[in-house]
């Protein structure tokens, strides 16, 4: 595939798990500015907000006119992406506004598109399919789309973004390179002499193009193809590096020393080779049903089949991935083992069980304070959590023992079922701020009014959108004069809906009323109670991580600037205002960039991690299940990268039915102790893909 915007010098850093990549971006920029280079004319992207945040902070540190260095732009291309859309040009060009769906808006969403007629979960399967196509860019192509089912739920899904004027994440690249492509001039005025990508891998074709576009002079990307997984964008594409390999002039760095431990290298080696293993199995399945697929439409023996997969799947290699997903890409282009620096610690690597889930979480925590007590910094420890209520019980036990921690905020907290009311209080909170902030919102208006109805209220803005388009005017107007549409042109299931969005427009008009004049903390609250009821003090601490900094509420915040912290943490989590050697807590995913000298990884067990579909041998298939085994190997492998000392894992053997079932873990069996149906869970079955022997039992 040809570039859209051809770069005069490439160079790959290739190099395994902490062989200091990252390192190399930090001496180019260094290099650039000692030699004048002006920092606005220097880009670097990076897998995530955290990553992004931590390179910075040691370029700052690595550059000796630390002023200079902060004018590097350090971003991700998603906040890029977003910025490129943000211009009027752009906003007029794309329709749509530079604002991201959250999980309940991409809830809302889904109902609007149930009217497709499409069964739930052929529509699910359809959905998958647009976005990754999205994300390929496989829109250059017209014809990309072949069935008429396929291009109906394509042109719905169009329209219902377009009534919302919001973008998903899986276009949003997508969009952004479209539209520097019809735009010469905006792309004239982005690109830049030095671009530099780290962690290549974990992109997307898109974001990867458009990394392409605005370099008008060098490009340099790092790569370690056994650490892609999704860390913050979807459907990364590792083939990008072949790509790049296969260019005529590309300088190849390769690195095979890490600093990581002894210890830690050796289970990475481990897990390298279980993926490895994994992938060569899974390609051999498929290769065999295929081969048993052509037989039958082809009338061939089975043997004969099996020769012609297996020529053309020679004649694919190097080229494409032959139909497997792209977070499966071959990694035998990495097959030299690590080798050890030998400046490097013995570390450890370990696995410990504890009674049950509290036992665990204060095991972590005495492991921290340990840490602690022996001189290392709290900014090297990094906790790995399983969920929200997990990091929330950790942070609490570190507070107890005095130690000060931070994590990002967790948009989880705005999940839950739109079709009740009870069950999504903080998204509707999050919305009646939005319409406050701007009465004119299209994407709040349709989550507002669609809030507590079974059906989200689709068939009445099916009608909305309808007439919205037809006068083309902006679907707030529409809305505005709900009560003079002609009942005669509408279905009856879209009248009885509309009585409804009647209804609620009109609340959520008396509400944005009842907040005018609020500010801080007091808007806040204000916005609460109207939809609570009530005031509520502990809601309040809940969301005041979303709506104000670190530093808290000045007092004078209006609602724009609420709403606008808020989408902030929504588009780029990441950790704020983190005290001086705070302990992080977050995910996997969220460990990546960081540099860690203990990385204790809680919840491993069967259920969390592999989680509990995978060991639904009816409703997961033995191919889905090798495909979520990679995925959380390389996870893993990721997280574990960052570590140059120990990691620890940890696992509870038991817990309350009640509470094993709202985690999500596999339940080996069930037994009564006291009286209390206790749950025994076993640890997690990658255990052995870590070279974990040894586990320890703690009460």
């Amino acid at each position: 595939m040809t570039c859209d915007a051809a770069v005069t010098r490439v160079t790959c850093i290739m190099g395994v798990a902490g062989s200091g990549k990252t390192q190399h971006v930090i001496d180019r920029v260094r290099d650039l500015l000692e030699h004048g280079e002006d920092p606005a004319r220097v880009l670097v992207l990076c897998a995530s907000p955290i990553a992004a945040d931590a390179l910075c902070s040691r370029i700052a540190c690595a550059c000796a006119d630390a002023q200079s260095a902060g004018k590097v732009r350090v971003t991700t291309p998603r906040e890029y992406a977003l910025s490129l859309l943000a211009s009027e040009d752009a906003v007029a060009w794309t329709g749509r506004e530079p604002r991201l769906l959250t999980n309940f808006e991409i809830n809302v969403l889904t109902e609007d598109l149930k009217v497709s007629g499409v069964q739930p979960h052929r529509l699910k399967e359809l959905l998958k399919f647009l976005y990754r196509g999205w994300t390929e860019l496989a829109d250059d192509d017209p014809a990309w789309l072949v069935t008429k089912e396929e291009r109906t739920v394509h042109r719905l899904l169009g329209a219902c973004l377009a009534s919302m004027r919001a973008i998903m994440e899986p276009e949003l690249a997508n969009m952004a390179v479209h539209y520097l492509r019809a735009n010469a001039d905006a792309l004239a005025s982005v690109r830049v002499p030095h671009v530099l990508v780290d962690d290549a891998q974990t992109l997307s074709l898109a974001s990867q193009r458009l990394c392409e576009m605005v370099a008008s002079g060098e490009l340099m990307v790092t790569s370690d193809v056994v650490a892609c997984a999704e860390t913050f964008e979807s459907y990364p594409h590792p083939e990008w590096l072949r790509e790049l390999l296969d260019r005529d002039g590309t300088e190849v760095v390769r690195l095979t020393s890490t600093r990581c431990s002894r210890a830690v290298a050796t289970s990475l080696e481990a897990l390298r080779k279980d993926i490895a293993a994994t992938q060569s199995r899974l390609a051999r399945e498929r290769l065999e049903d295929a081969a048993a697929a052509r037989a039958r439409d082809e009338g061939r023996s089975y043997d004969e089949a099996l020769a012609a997969e297996r020529r053309d799947a020679g004649e694919e290699t190097g080229r494409a991935t032959g139909g497997m997903a792209h977070s499966e890409v071959d990694v035998s282009c990495v097959s030299a083992p690590i080798v050890v620096n030998e400046n490097s610690a013995a570390g450890r690597v370990s696995l410990t069980t504890y009674a049950d889930p509290a036992s665990e979480v204060r095991g972590a925590v005495d492991m921290v304070v340990n840490a602690l007590s022996g001189g290392m910094d709290g900014e090297g420890i990094y906790i790995v959590t399983p969920g929200r209520a997990w990091t929330q019980r950790m942070r609490a036990e570190l507070a107890r023992h005095g130690i000060p921690s931070c994590a990002s905020y967790d948009v989880r907290a705005l999940n839950g079922d739109v079709r009740e009311l009870d069950h999504c209080i903080n998204a509707r909170i999050l919305t009646l701020l939005e319409l406050a902030a701007d009465d004119r919102d299209a994407l709040a208006w349709r989550c507002w009014c669609g809030f507590g109805d079974w059906l989200a209220n689709s068939p009445g803005f099916a009608a909305l959108r309808r007439v919205s388009e037809e006068r083309e005017c902006h679907v707030a107007d529409v809305l505005n004069g709900v009560a003079t549409l002609d009942d005669e042109l509408l279905a009856a299931d879209e009248r009885a809906s509309l009585v409804r969005v009647r209804a609620a427009a009109t609340r959520g008009r008396q509400a944005i009323g009842d907040l005018v004049g609020l500010h801080g903390e007091s808007l806040l609250r204000g916005a609460i109670k109207l939809v609570e009821g009530h005031d509520d003090d502990r809601r309040c601490a809940l969301l005041r991580g979303l709506f104000f900094s670190p530093d808290g509420a000045r007092g004078d915040e209006d609602a724009g600037e609420l709403v606008a912290h808020a989408r902030a943490c929504i588009v780029a989590p990441r950790f704020e205002g983190a005290p001086r050697g705070a302990v992080r807590v977050g995910s996997l995913s969220q460990a990546r960039g960081l540099a860690t000298s203990l990385l204790v990884i809680t919840g491993f067990v069967n259920g969390l991690i592999p989680c509990h579909a995978y060991f639904d041998t009816v409703a997961t298939s033995e191919q889905k299940r090798m495909t979520m085994r990679i995925a959380d190997e390389r996870r893993l492998y990721g997280a574990m990268a960052t570590c140059v000392g120990e990691v620890a894992c940890t696992a509870f053997a038991s817990a309350e039915a009640a509470l094993a079932e709202r985690l999500g873990v596999r339940e080996d069996r069930i037994r009564m102790r006291d009286g209390v149906r206790t749950a025994l869970v076993s640890p997690s079955d990658l255990a052995g893909a870590l070279g974990v022997s040894m586990v320890r039992a703690r009460r």
